[in-house]
């Protein structure tokens, strides 16, 4: 059986046990922080900052490592071109010697 729709979830319905378990869920977590005194530890610009060199970092990171991998695929397809163009050559000269 359906129940209502919590703004959350406007685009699906939820049974009623589901409702109720989000609601169960939501409301024992406020009170566990707040019990707690517990925070969501805010950003300062600084952190803000530092993150967004770290990401900047670890793209320049990535995009090496890709190009890496990129020049070592190119050369092991030109080596397997090679290796291919060899056993064709010997191919044919073997069909006609046959």
């Amino acid at each position: 059986m359906a129940g209502t729709i919590p703004p959350l979830m406007a685009n699906r319905q939820v049974t009623n046990e589901e409702y109720w378990m989000i609601s169960w869920l939501t409301k024992n977590t406020r009170k566990k922080c707040s019990a707690t005194g517990k925070k969501r530890p805010k950003r300062s610009r600084q952190d803000y900052e530092e993150l967004k060199v770290a990401h900047v970092i670890n793209q320049e990171k990535f995009d090496a490592e890709l190009q890496a991998e990129k020049e070592e695929i190119r050369a092991l397809q030109n080596k397997l071109k090679i290796s291919l163009d060899k056993v064709t050559v010997e191919l044919q000269a073997q069909r006609e010697k046959n």
